[in-house]
């Protein structure tokens, strides 16, 4: 099934053979590692996605990936979250983010917020994009920075709120962007 594997398996069984203080580094092909991740990610996603009982939570996975975790200067907290469950009572939206955690499809660190892997979030990225939620997603991210950032006192204040503008752009509202 995983010829490069199997190789390993081999090649570490020759040398431990010949000298048993060389061991060879495991070198997997870099485009199966990317496909077996991207269909791991998919499969996740789907697996969500196919669920009644986790549909709020694929919707909140995939409206997530209109966030740009590398580029914001301050973490993401629960809010910005729980502005993207805007069809959910309030109630529920804690319970709809342990699932994406205990998952891991979200990540929680008190310094970072609340972050998707890259791959996680080219994922969202795109499901998002071909489904409804595109334009709402958007809209309420957009809100979200806006409400945030009341004034800018910080270069990390105005990039913040540099983010409401992005997502207006996004989705090509420009009458909201100026």
């Amino acid at each position: 099934k995983n010829f490069s594997v199997l190789n390993y398996c081999l090649q570490l069984r020759r040398t431990s053979d010949s000298n048993r203080h060389t061991i060879p580094r495991f070198q997997p092909q870099p485009s199966e590692a990317s496909k077996n991740l991207t269909q791991l990610i998919a499969s996740e996603f789907d697996s969500l996605m196919n669920s009644e009982a986790h549909a709020f939570s694929y919707s909140l996975l995939i409206r997530l990936g209109c966030y740009r975790y590398q580029e914001i200067a301050a973490p993401l907290c629960i809010d910005a979250l729980k502005y993207l469950l805007w069809d959910v009572t309030e109630d529920k939206k804690d319970d709809i983010i342990q699932v994406l955690i205990n998952r891991e499809l979200v990540s929680f660190d008190t310094r970072q917020g609340y972050t998707l892997h890259p791959s996680i979030r080219d994922e969202a990225l795109t499901r998002l994009r071909r489904s409804d939620d595109w334009m709402s997603a958007n809209t309420i991210a957009a809100s979200y920075w806006a409400d945030k950032i009341t004034n800018v006192n910080e270069v990390e204040d105005g990039i913040q709120a540099l983010e409401a503008y992005h997502h207006y752009m996004s989705i090509e509202s420009y009458q909201d962007a100026a």
